[in-house]
């Protein structure tokens, strides 16, 4: 309410009442001083470049007061990043949701990032459907390295991506209950004791989420090389802009197709 009211008193710009609700999320913590700092910041930016207040100006600023100074890399690095990130944007979209974010601006130890959208990591319970299709969208920016470099080509960009895949598959298989090659036991001691590492049961879990997470992974590929114009042309767009809203994805991709989950099996 507060970002409402102050950015609506700011004379010389227009910002999406889309934008202001990401900066209500991604500013949380944040004490009012601190948005003010925010805003007076991406005023002064406005005036040295003789615009507007933009909606790029104001997150730019957010995200220099949160995470610091933007790194300048090159033009090869920014390519591979938009990628990367567009790999994620449009396995989200093809999971059946907009990302209210996607940057390909450097950070602290970030080359870029995609955002969540809040509705989504709200939810209180996920399907194995759900699962997957999270996997997927992790996964997407490493398969979208493959496809455009090949195994040559690969970069230690995702290795958080593949860490928290790994988590996910493994929690499917025994927290969950969602692979049936393991059955439903649940077992998520595993994880919590150094002397279960060396159980079998612990290598049969390992083996079960690494045969999962290479399924998933052929499969994302797949769909990324079915939607190559659309993962090209987010890619281009964010070489152009550096960072994209759901706005703008919105104009670039095709409207959303409901996503068919499993039916209920009859009793």
């Amino acid at each position: 309410k507060y970002l409402g009211m102050r950015l609506g008193d700011v004379k010389g710009g227009k910002i999406q009442a889309s934008v202001i609700d990401l900066m209500a999320e991604k500013s949380t913590g944040m004490s009012i001083a601190n948005l003010e700092q925010v805003i007076e910041t991406a005023g002064r930016s406005a005036m040295k470049k003789g615009t507007e207040l933009t909606d790029d100006l104001l997150m730019e600023a957010l995200d220099t007061i949160r995470e610091g100074e933007a790194k300048e890399w090159s033009p090869e690095f920014l390519e591979s990043t938009a990628r990367h990130e567009a790999g994620h944007t449009v396995m989200y979209w093809l999971s059946g949701w907009w990302s209210p974010e996607v940057s390909i601006v450097a950070r602290a130890d970030r080359g870029g990032g995609m955002r969540r959208a809040e509705a989504e990591m709200k939810r209180e319970s996920l399907t194995r459907d759900d699962m997957l299709a999270g996997i997927r969208t992790t996964l997407g920016g490493r398969a979208a390295e493959t496809l455009y470099y090949g195994e040559a080509g690969l970069t230690t960009g995702a290795s958080g991506d593949l860490e928290s895949a790994t988590q996910d598959a493994r929690r499917m298989v025994c927290r969950y209950g969602m692979v049936q090659e393991f059955g439903i036991l649940a077992a998520p001691e595993l994880f919590k004791y150094a002397e279960a590492i060396s159980s079998p049961i612990y290598q049969r879990v390992t083996e079960v989420a690494s045969k999962m997470l290479n399924e998933q992974m052929e499969q994302t590929r797949n769909l990324l090389e079915e939607n190559r114009q659309h993962l090209d042309a987010v890619a281009k767009a964010l070489l152009e802009k550096n960072r994209l809203y759901r706005a703008d994805l919105e104009k670039i991709l095709p409207p959303i197709k409901p996503v068919v989950h499993a039916q209920p099996v009859n009793p």
